[in-house]
């Protein structure tokens, strides 16, 4: 029972990130920014929607709820209160979006770990592998952000 526990909070960590990362990259700017955003969305509906398959496919009572939690609409809420208080909306974004995939990608691990059914962990290895690559990609986004600020500001600089 603590496997299907840890499963619908690692669910509804990935509905709110999907909810957030939707609103978070229709307000950005950047097309750079708003593309990484919209396919991290789409992993995270997928996580969610691979949870949700594998729950109802089990014999428990009412762990096998497809609409949305108290649980997932408390976190977008708490998330989005959050994010009304920033204004560099890209930057931010970025920084949110490597922190929130570090964690999703911590609990995938420790849902992983800590199961017994070969099946969760085959179900998560794949959501896994495509987080860790999404979270290479932010990082090297990042970067790149950083660089063209930098050069923006010598070209300033200059008389």
């Amino acid at each position: 029972m603590d496997d299907i526990r840890r499963l619908n909070a690692l669910r509804a960590r990935a509905r709110a990130g999907h909810y957030c990362c939707g609103r978070a990259a229709r307000r950005t700017g950047d097309a750079r920014v708003r593309a990484l955003l919209e396919r991290t969305a789409q992993a995270r509906l997928r996580l969610a929607a691979a949870i949700d398959a594998f729950l109802t496919s089990q014999p428990w009572e009412d762990h096998s709820r497809l609409a949305q939690t108290f649980r997932d609409r408390l976190v977008c809420l708490r998330r989005r209160l959050r994010s009304m208080l920033v204004f560099d909306r890209d930057r931010h974004a970025l920084h949110w979006l490597a922190g929130d995939t570090a964690r999703l990608r911590h609990g995938i691990e420790i849902c992983r770990a800590l199961s017994w059914s070969l099946e969760i962990s085959d179900l998560l290895t794949v959501q896994l592998d495509e987080l860790k690559a999404l979270q290479r990609e932010t990082a090297q986004l990042a970067q790149a952000l950083r660089d063209d600020a930098a050069t923006a500001a010598e070209t300033l600089a200059l008389p």
